[in-house]
C-alpha cells in the first residue's frame, strides 16, 4: 500500500511528461536530397503524414504489383547519441542504419503482402511491367533508444520521460514503367506515450513499431478510392507497447 501510494503520483508526472514529449516531436525534419525536385508537399489532414503530395487526378485502383526499393540511408542522421549505452558497442551507428534500412523495406513489403483490400503482387526485383508501382524510402532521422534511461526510468519517471523517440522518413510512389511520381510524403512520428513501454528496452524497437505503421498507412493510402477517407494513425496513447 505504501509503495503503490508513493508510485502513482510518480506514474501521473511520467505521463504527463510523456504527453509534452510527444508534443515535441511533432516537428518536421527538414528535407532531404531524397525529395529534391518534387512538388510542394502540404499537410493533408486525412491522414497522419506531415507533409505529402498526390497527382491531381491520378488513380491508383488498376495498380495490383509493387517494387519496395532498397532503402536509402545515406541521409540518414541518428539522433539523440548523447548517453546511450549503444555507443559502447559502435561509434558511428553505420551498420545500425544499414540493417534498419534492410528491416524498412521488409517491413513495407509485408504491408502489401499482409492488405486485406487489395491482392498485391509484391516483386523481388525492379520491373518495367504495366500496372506496378515503385515504392522508394529513404530514412531521415533515427532515434536508437536510450535504454539504461528506460530502465532507470521504472524508478524515477523522469528519467524514464527523457528517453524521447522519434523517426522520420520520406516515400516517393511511381509508376514503375513509366518512371512518373504518383505521390510522396514526409513523416517524423514520436512512440505514443505508455506507461509500460517494453519496446524501450531495446535500442531499434521503438523505431520499428514506427515503421511498420508508416507500411500501413501506405498501403492504405494508395488504396483507397475516396481521397476524404481517413487513414488513421496509431493511438497516442497504449497501456502496454512491445
Amino acid at each position: 500500500m505504501i509503495l503503490a501510494s508513493f508510485l502513482r503520483p510518480l506514474l501521473c508526472v511520467s505521463g504527463v511528461l510523456s504527453v509534452v514529449v510527444l508534443s515535441s516531436c511533432s516537428r518536421s525534419a527538414p528535407p532531404t536530397p531524397f525529395v529534391d525536385g518534387v512538388p510542394a508537399m502540404s499537410r493533408d489532414k486525412t491522414t497522419s503524414f506531415q507533409r505529402s503530395w498526390v497527382k491531381p487526378g491520378v488513380s491508383l485502383k488498376d495498380y495490383h504489383k509493387v517494387y519496395v526499393a532498397p532503402t536509402v540511408t545515406e541521409y540518414a542522421e541518428v539522433k539523440w547519441n548523447a548517453y546511450n549505452t549503444r555507443g559502447l558497442f559502435t561509434k558511428n551507428y553505420d551498420d545500425d542504419v544499414k540493417d534498419e534500412g534492410v528491416y524498412f523495406q521488409q517491413a513495407f513489403a509485408s504491408a502489401f503482402t499482409n492488405s486485406k483490400g487489395r491482392d498485391w503482387e509484391v516483386l523481388q526485383q525492379a520491373s518495367r511491367g504495366a500496372n506496378t508501382l515503385k515504392v522508394e524510402a529513404a530514412i531521415v532521422q533515427l532515434t536508437p533508444s536510450r535504454v539504461s534511461f528506460e530502465v532507470v526510468g521504472y524508478l524515477i519517471p523522469v528519467v524514464g520521460a527523457l528517453n524521447r523517440i522519434a523517426s522520420a522518413t520520406e516515400v516517393k510512389i511511381s509508376d514503375a514503367k513509366t518512371g512518373e511520381l504518383l505521390a510522396v510524403y514526409a513523416d517524423r512520428q514520436g512512440t505514443p506515450a505508455s506507461p509500460i513501454d517494453l519496446a524501450k528496452l531495446r535500442y531499434y524497437r521503438p523505431h520499428q513499431n514506427i515503421v511498420r505503421n508508416w507500411g500501413r498507412e501506405t498501403v492504405q493510402w494508395i488504396e483507397r478510392e475516396d481521397p476524404k477517407k481517413k487513414i488513421y494513425g496509431p493511438l497516442r496513447f497504449q497501456p502496454v507497447t512491445w
